[in-house]
């Protein structure tokens, strides 16, 4: 399968496709922050075949989350995907994985999430430890303590573009052609990115189904018609 895939942040042209290739964004995010991330292993399946490929960062520099890849598609390759993520320490070994599935039409911009969750349970973000003077820990509320505990996105607590932080009111995915829309709020807010396009394609899918329809039982009306006009003579 083509595929030109990158680490960091992604610029997209300002127009969408139109030549049948589509356009894949993979924005990888995890349910805290897994330990020692160094690469990524990520497979695509769909009609085009299966296709695995590593990515990691120079001098093997931990990678944090959340994460963006983009894959061109060529037309062949276009339909129902499964993306799978394995992300893996220093020493080859998988830490947190991810599984999703995608729809993705030719000449579309499709961004999918996938949720990295470690080995044994959620990765926990720890803001760091808190000094009680010998006394018990004083209970903090889930969210805002600073960590992504289970159950939550993201900590409001945790800085922007940190690994665990919550992502902007706006959702700006800074991707042309698609709809950012927010979901959910405070540790449980997330960003949905629908394809603009996708409104096209149904109506457009619905005109095909029904136009033949109508253009059949009006001949078939009018055929109908001049039988009985040529009898009543």
């Amino acid at each position: 399968m083509k595929r030109a895939l990158a680490l960091g942040a992604l610029l997209l042209a300002t127009a969408c496709d139109d030549d049948g290739d589509a356009r894949l964004v993979v924005v990888i995010t995890a349910l805290g922050s897994p330990p020692g991330v160094v690469s990524l292993e990520v497979k695509l399946d769909g009609p085009g075949g299966p296709s695995t490929n590593s990515y990691g960062r120079d001098g093997q520099e931990p990678i944090s989350f959340p994460t963006t890849l983009s894959a061109q598609l060529p037309k062949y390759a276009t339909g129902h995907l499964t993306v799978d993520v394995e992300a893996k320490d220093a020493a080859d070994r998988t830490v947190a994985s991810g599984h999703e599935d995608v729809m993705v039409g030719p000449g579309q911009t499709v961004t999918v999430y996938v949720r990295l969750e470690c080995r044994g349970g959620a990765c926990v973000v720890d803001a760091g430890a808190v000094d009680t003077d010998g006394g018990p820990p004083t209970p903090s509320p889930p969210c805002g303590n600073g960590r992504v505990d289970p159950g939550e996105t993201c900590d409001t607590a945790i800085p922007a573009g940190a690994p665990g932080a919550c992502p902007p009111p706006d959702c700006d995915d800074h991707v042309p052609c698609t709809k950012d829309t927010p979901s959910g709020s405070d540790c449980t807010a997330t960003c949905l990115h629908g394809d603009d396009q996708d409104i096209i394609y149904f109506w457009a899918s619905i005109l095909m189904v029904t136009l033949p329809l109508i253009i059949f039982s009006v001949l078939t009306w009018f055929v109908v018609k001049g039988s009985l006009n040529r009898k009543s003579r």
